[in-house]
């Protein structure tokens, strides 16, 4: 397969060092390592069938879901999703999400080729794919464009943020609040603040997943992984072990039910991804 785009578009930046996966303990660092050729190699075939679909779609922006973990035992299967624009300034089909890198409690927001968006070594190289309608992708774009997606943004960083406290955030979670914020701006001006956009989620009945974690995995959770904090969720939600998090399914199942999506569709790898790195 030919992958002149890559070299072409010049919107990825093909690294064959990449960070590895989440540290041991809070103020963890983030360790290179080389990525194999063959692992490199299935990333370049997952991005070009993807290019390859998004090429086909009309539609400026969409949203990404990839398996960036194991979720099977949780009921799931896609772990983080992101934007995808089109007309992106840095090039054709540009990464937009929040990421989580060094498995620290901090997040930043990146814009990356698509690439790089397999370059984390992930569980599976399916993609799951979500269109939104015209108005509401023009509304997404118009808010990262303008940066007001940017101020939605919080650094502190949790697995499992509470989609209804601003302590924390995770990467679907501020995917889904500048998503609100399209949403809340077509109907009338909105301050660009978490409370807007988490108000306006309330108002449109949006519900998340409840991720079911034991006492056993709060304890050895909190104490080994920097981001993975409990304490934005309301006690009974502690004393259950339940809790809601914004997954890949509550974004395309609140866009379903709002009549906000037009497409969605799984890409699914004919390969496994060779193991290279620490799962994320």
């Amino acid at each position: 397969m030919q992958h002149s785009w890559i070299l072409k578009a010049g919107i990825i930046a093909l690294t064959i060092m990449i960070q590895a996966g989440p540290a041991a303990a809070r103020g963890g660092n983030c360790e290179e390592l080389p990525l194999a050729a063959d692992a490199l190699v299935a990333a370049m075939d997952a991005s070009q069938t993807l290019f390859d679909t998004l090429q086909t779609l009309d539609a400026e922006l969409a949203i990404i879901g990839r398996v960036g973990s194991d979720l099977s035992g949780r009921g799931l299967k896609y772990s983080h999703a992101a934007f995808v624009w089109r007309d992106h300034p840095k090039g054709r089909w540009s990464v937009v999400h929040l990421l989580n890198l060094c498995g620290d409690d901090t997040g930043g927001l990146f814009e990356q080729g698509l690439l790089n968006f397999f370059l984390d070594d992930p569980f599976r190289l399916d993609v799951k794919l979500l269109v939104p309608t015209p108005d509401l992708q023009k509304g997404i774009v118009r808010e990262i464009r303008s940066a007001r997606a940017l101020r939605l943004f919080q650094p502190e960083y949790s697995l499992l943020a509470n989609p209804w406290a601003a302590r924390y955030q995770n990467s679907n979670q501020w995917l889904m609040e500048v998503t609100a914020m399209a949403q809340a701006g077509a109907v009338h001006a909105v301050p660009p603040t978490r409370k807007a956009a988490q108000d306006w989620l309330r108002q449109q009945n949006f519900q998340g997943t409840a991720i079911f974690v034991s006492p056993l995995e709060q304890l050895f959770g909190g104490l080994f992984q920097a981001n993975l904090r409990f304490d934005d969720h309301p006690q009974r939600a502690r004393m259950r072990g339940a809790y809601e998090v914004v997954t890949v399914r509550a974004v395309e199942d609140y866009l379903a039910r709002t009549g906000s999506l037009s497409l969605s569709q799984e890409l699914i790898s004919p390969v496994l991804p060779p193991p290279a790195l620490a799962r994320r």
